[in-house]
């Protein structure tokens, strides 16, 4: 069974981001991604949709106002990156909120979560067919798309995350460890000390206590030594 679904959202790359994940799901088929909330009515009014991602501030029209001037809307699941307007959405019966930037996983339990499927029931959680190339993340006041391809490490830094580019650059994240570890793509990623997630493709050597991401030496944690060979091989 297939289910139409329907993408609101100001923002550009939240846009792809929703559009990326829809398209690995063979069960949804995306109707319409639009800019604004008036844009998105429209579509409401003129064609049926089953599930309807929309975020909550938007000029205009919030997505709170689009629901309410629905009658019959469809199932809601919101996206914003303010956990707290998400009760707001419950108060309009949204089955659940992504507070941005969500992971393909966390997308996944919010859509079973919108079809009534439990977690074990198996679901289009299985037919990934490869994981994200890249994720957004905030950087100041910002939400920034980070090619992963790109990035040959992460640093800890408090409650920020420095990301290490191969061309030299870094990026300072508004993310902790343990949550930009649940957002990678465990393929690519393995956490190697409390302050430190390496690229796998990027270790060029490695030791007992530590390893080589190009010239640089990064400790590898106690806790970690075991993950990361069960990672690298």
């Amino acid at each position: 069974m297939s289910y139409r679904c329907l993408i609101v959202d100001d923002e550009p790359l939240a846009r792809e981001l929703l559009v990326q994940f829809i398209e690995q799901l063979p069960s949804l088929i995306l109707v319409d991604n639009c800019a604004d909330a008036f844009a998105g009515l429209k579509v409401l009014h003129t064609q049926p949709i089953d599930i309807l991602f929309t975020d909550i501030k938007m000029p205009r029209l919030s997505g709170i106002e689009l629901v309410k001037a629905l009658t019959r809307p469809p199932r809601i699941i919101l996206t914003t990156a303010y956990a707290d307007f998400a009760l707001d959405g419950f108060e309009v019966g949204a089955i659940d909120y992504l507070v941005k930037p969500f992971s393909f996983p966390r997308f996944i339990r919010a859509v079973d979560r919108a079809l009534g499927r439990p977690p074990s029931v198996e679901s289009d959680s299985q037919t990934l067919i490869q994981p994200p190339t890249f994720l957004f993340l905030k950087v100041d006041r910002n939400i920034v798309k980070v090619s992963l391809t790109d990035v040959l490490y992460w640093q800890a830094y408090g409650n920020y995350v420095r990301a290490y580019f191969r061309d030299g650059q870094t990026l300072l994240v508004t993310e902790t460890m343990v949550h930009l570890e649940k957002l990678l793509p465990v393929n690519q990623f393995v956490r190697i000390h409390k302050s430190y997630i390496v690229a796998l493709a990027g270790v060029t050597q490695y030791q007992t206590n530590s390893l080589s991401v190009g010239s640089v030496s990064i400790p590898i944690g106690d806790l970690y030594r075991k993950q990361f060979i069960e990672a690298i091989n």
